[in-house]
């Protein structure tokens, strides 16, 4: 065992010659200048500078600068965003705007029940004209009153489809309509 090795046993079993003997090298220490300017660099190495404080407190105050201008930001949008929130009052005056919107397009707009009541009833008058085509088919008519009647035909034809087409086009318009309202009320909830 080495001489330094039986000095630091020596020195954990009695406390009280630890600290005498670490007061006396500290004594030596102060009083040696070449010692305590050592003792000084190495301290200083470590040491942080003033121009190291002044750098730190540069950049914290840059980083300091811009939280202060993303916070600044953030409370201009919170502001901008309550200006444009909706109150309970104006959503319950929408809301209302809109299911009277839809009474009024559920009234006015043909259920598919209607549209095949219509088409049952097109087809029984077209059924009806098709037996008086043949009856009178049957009655030998000229050629010019089978044209006449035909031309009459064609033209009420005509008509019925051009109104059934309408009433489509409607059907059509109102259910976009309701499509339409439905995607606002479903928007206006979620927020």
């Amino acid at each position: 065992m080495s001489l330094v090795d039986r000095l630091l046993e020596e020195l954990e079993e009695r406390p009280e010659a630890a600290r005498r003997l670490a007061k006396r090298l500290a004594a030596d220490i102060a009083s040696e200048e070449q010692l305590r300017s050592l003792l000084l660099e190495g301290l200083l190495r470590e040491a942080a500078t003033k121009e190291d404080l002044e750098k730190l407190e540069e950049r914290l105050s840059v980083r300091m600068d811009k939280l202060e201008e993303g916070l600044e930001g953030l409370r201009k949008e919170m502001i901008e965003l309550r200006g444009k929130m909706a109150t309970k009052e104006e959503l319950k005056a929408l809301e209302e705007r809109f299911n009277k919107r839809m009474d009024s397009l559920e009234q006015r707009m043909a259920t598919k029940e209607e549209l095949r009541a219509l088409e049952e009833r097109l087809n029984t008058r077209m059924d009806s004209l098709e037996q008086r085509i043949d009856q009178l088919e049957k009655r030998m008519a000229t050629k010019e009153e089978l044209r006449a009647l035909e031309e009459r035909l064609n033209a009420r034809m005509d008509r019925l489809e051009e109104r059934m087409e309408r009433l489509e086009q409607r059907m059509d318009k109102f259910e976009a309509e309701l499509r339409e309202l439905r995607k606002e009320m479903a928007d206006i909830r979620r927020q």
